[in-house]
């Protein structure tokens, strides 16, 4: 699950940021759901061709979980 989208637009490139929110199986007990307890990580993806294509997804941040200060 993705939330709160960025989208930075340059002339050379695009990058796109999210946070990224994993299923809340350690932090909440159940394994479907992507609430405010779930672990979250600061996701993105970098496009050269003005948003035709971009590159897989990557982490800049990795939350484990444990506290909600991301």
């Amino acid at each position: 699950l993705y939330r709160i989208p960025v989208l930075l637009a340059h002339r050379d490139f695009r990058l796109a940021f999210a946070e990224a929110r994993l299923p809340c199986v350690r932090s909440c007990g159940k394994s479907t759901s992507w609430g405010d307890s779930s672990p979250k990580h600061i996701a993105f993806r970098r496009s050269t061709d003005g948003g035709a294509s971009w590159s897989p997804t990557r982490f800049i941040v990795r939350s484990d979980g444990t506290n909600d200060n991301l």
